[in-house]
């Protein structure tokens, strides 16, 4: 094989490997957040009926036991209920956890949409989405029965936070594990050409 050949197969190869680990890995942490942002979705309908329970059955003292519990389950770093301005004027501000503690809870508080952001650093990968409750009419259960506030008005949210940590290593263990097959594949059929060619 001569040296401009051999150039070109080496320049092809490596931009397939770097081509096939950028994609592979994209592909995995994509399906890591949408796994995240599903399972948080459900977390919040959960913690949404759940408490609403509690408040019909006059309980809402087990709260934070209940969330608690949440925080327990899987890759679940962190789960706050927050309350907005309409349930503070009525209930008082609640605790500590239930006070707003950054831009994108005061921001879903304030325009009643949902929001969600992906955190990346070298040791750790966060997902978290910040989910608004509103006084609508759901399940049967009407929330002006005991909230005073205007029909669709914010009464709080729900942020929930997921760890992506160990699924970005398993992206990670993946990717590497396909570049080198690639890597093993390309470099047998090298060595299998250039032999071809010594013959």
């Amino acid at each position: 094989m001569e040296r401009k050949e051999l150039l070109r197969f080496f320049f092809i190869t490596v931009m397939t490997l770097l081509a096939t680990f950028s994609v592979t890995l994209y592909i995995f942490r994509s399906q890591a957040i949408e796994n995240a942002k599903n399972q948080a979705h459900t977390i919040s309908e959960i913690t949404r009926d759940t408490l609403t329970s509690y408040m019909v059955m006059g309980v809402t003292d087990r709260r934070d036991e209940f969330l608690s519990r949440i925080r327990k389950v899987g890759n679940v770093q962190e789960i706050r209920v927050v309350r907005a301005e309409g349930v503070i004027k009525q209930f008082g501000k609640g605790t500590t956890f239930e006070v707003p503690k950054d831009e994108i809870e005061r921001a879903v508080l304030e325009d009643g949409k949902p929001k969600e952001i992906y955190k990346e650093s070298f040791k750790n990968a966060t997902y978290k989405i910040v989910i608004p409750y509103k006084a609508e009419p759901a399940k049967d259960i009407n929330c002006l029965q005991c909230h005073s506030v205007q029909p669709g008005e914010v009464l709080g949210a729900i942020a929930v936070t997921i760890d992506l940590t160990q699924a970005r290593i398993e992206s990670l263990k993946m990717s590497f594990w396909i570049f080198g097959t690639f890597l093993a594949v390309f470099g047998l059929s090298f060595f299998f050409f250039r032999s071809l060619d010594i013959d």
